[in-house]
């Protein structure tokens, strides 16, 4: 936060001096106006001499004009600074920059035409405020238009200052709006994450738990389960199947049996089982198995008894 006061400080302070030199810049400008009007109009010298070797008089007016134009620099600027960082200060600002320079001007026109008549007796203070000479007139004209035409430029200044802030201000509300909608869906993709995360755990729990009851129940019974895929190759064999072939736990997961009955067929069979050949009863039925087709045989040992009969 103290980094962004000083910058935003830093630009303020480069415009209050810049405004001082445009304020001096328009004084020389004046200077050099009113040196070629003498030149012109009035055939005073040279205009090397009235610029740099003017009379008494009008070196007076032109110190008395710039000084007011310099004046003026500094109020601009601190009505400016006073425009740009007071709230409502924008909307009710308006045109005051134009309006305080034509208040100056007009004040130029009283103290030149109150100097006329008090310093130079050239009539009275009505005729120099409404009808002075030509002369006269034509100096006052000159020095109005400058202070006017130097409000004018400070007031395009600050309107451009304006517009530049209202952009940057809404391209900020834009960007912090989309970083709040961004921020909501990310909070929205964020909890469907983590729910299907939870449901997702659920399921594994669900499935591992649906997983042991299965294999708890078929290794359980007495007769042998064995799950065949299509290419005949053995899935899952329970434990009274290892059992009954003689193998041991999980030996036979990944090796070839071909049952000798089609899937919903049963019959009587031989197998090679522990002690040789034995004659088992056989059960085969479509199933699946990981969501591909697979059979499920169901084997039971025949008694030797029952055999020998």
């Amino acid at each position: 936060m103290e980094e962004e006061d000083k910058t935003t400080e830093r630009p303020g302070h480069s415009e209050k001096i810049s405004l001082i030199w445009v304020g001096v810049g328009f004084g020389a400008f004046y200077w050099l106006l009113e040196s070629v009007r003498d030149v012109l109009a009035f055939e005073k010298g040279t205009l090397t001499e009235r610029l740099f070797k003017p009379d008494l008089a009008s070196l007076w007016m032109r110190l008395m004009i710039i000084a007011m134009i310099i004046f003026y620099g500094f109020y601009a600027q601190s009505l400016r600074t006073h425009l740009e960082t007071k709230s409502g200060a924008k909307r009710a600002g308006g045109s005051r920059v134009i309006i305080s320079g034509i208040i100056c001007a007009l004040l130029y026109w009283a103290l030149e035409a109150a100097r006329d008549v008090f310093i130079f007796r050239k009539g009275t203070l009505m005729e120099q405020l409404f009808a002075p000479d030509v002369a006269g007139l034509s100096v006052r004209l000159l020095a109005v238009s400058v202070i006017v035409l130097f409000s004018v430029y400070v007031q395009n200044l600050i309107n451009e200052r304006r517009i530049a802030e209202d952009t940057m201000r809404r391209n900020r509300e834009a960007l912090e709006k989309e970083v709040d909608e961004r921020t909501v869906e990310l909070k929205k993709a964020n909890e469907q994450l983590r729910q299907e995360i939870d449901g997702r755990k659920r399921l594994e729990t669900a499935l591992w738990v649906n997983r042991r009851c299965f294999h708890d129940i078929v290794n359980a019974t007495s007769d042998g389960i064995v799950i065949v895929d299509s290419s005949d190759r053995i899935r899952f064999a329970n434990i009274a199947f290892e059992n009954l072939i003689g193998r041991k736990k999980g030996e036979v997961t990944g090796e070839t049996f071909v049952p000798p009955f089609e899937s919903g067929e049963s019959g009587r069979a031989t197998v090679v089982c522990a002690s040789g050949e034995c004659e088992v009863d056989m059960k085969v039925l479509q199933t699946e198995w990981q969501d591909a087709p697979a059979r499920l045989v169901l084997v039971r040992q025949v008694p030797r008894d029952v055999f020998v009969d």
